[in-house]
């Protein structure tokens, strides 16, 4: 029994996912025991004990460490990866992007679509995403014409796959040696931001297109510098 969780942990998965993987090779068994075959079980209780971590926050240091890194990719990634953690877009969303997503309304500039569950989205781009847009601009007007804001380089007819996003992000997170870096927790930084800039729980809820506000409480992060500026305040 422990030969099998040994092995499932040397392969690196998690306490949480070695217990899976127990529970479905136990419904196997439970199967072969009913064509008559008498084998043993795997006790659960073989399983490694998940452990209790605390969340990690991304600091101003390592989303600057981020993004130096991300300077070195090539266009749709660059501007992809940029554009992540100014968004709050799932990469799922950003990937999928449509030309006509992209508005302008004199100075300001918006993404328009449909996110998740198909409900319409509206998220203001700030100084940083259209920064990225702008620098990004020269490669897209050079692919001509293509329905994707973000056309995969090999076939501009369809869009930059999420599965080659996620990649980047592994090699850069390396580099970086932040091993627990993923697009989800670049999300988690626009909450953020948008929360240590005074911005209202509700606004966020709408901008990263949660429906419930119990979801966004668990994007939001006081970072280290904020809450150093929190107790530093009450000194009047």
């Amino acid at each position: 029994m422990m030969d099998f969780v040994q092995y499932q942990s040397e392969l690196g998965l998690s306490p949480r996912s070695v217990k899976l993987m127990l529970s479905g090779a136990n419904r196997f068994i439970g199967w072969v025991k009913d064509q008559g075959v008498d084998v043993p079980e795997l006790a659960s209780a073989d399983a490694p004990k998940a452990r209790t971590r605390r969340p990690e926050v991304i600091t101003t240091e390592i989303l600057e460490k981020y993004l130096e890194a991300v300077k070195d990719e090539d266009q749709p990634f660059k501007a992809i990866l940029s554009v992540l953690p100014f968004t709050g877009l799932r990469v799922e969303e950003v990937c999928a992007l449509r030309v006509d997503a992209l508005r302008r309304h004199g100075d300001d500039v918006s993404f328009v679509f449909f996110g998740k569950g198909g409900k319409e989205r509206l998220v203001p781009l700030s100084s940083e995403a259209r920064s990225v847009l702008d620098e990004y601009a020269p490669y897209r007007m050079n692919i001509g014409s293509s329905d994707w804001l973000f056309p995969r380089p090999s076939d501009p007819s369809r869009y930059t796959t999420t599965a080659s996003v996620r990649a980047k992000v592994r090699s850069i997170r390396g580099k970086c040696g932040i091993p627990w870096l993923t697009p989800h927790k670049l999300r988690h930084v626009f909450a953020t931001l948008l929360s240590e800039a005074g911005v209202q729980i509700e606004v966020i809820k709408e901008l990263l297109g949660h429906s419930s506000i119990k979801t966004t409480q668990i994007y939001v992060h006081s970072s280290p510098d904020a809450m150093r500026r929190a107790v530093n305040s009450l000194g009047g």
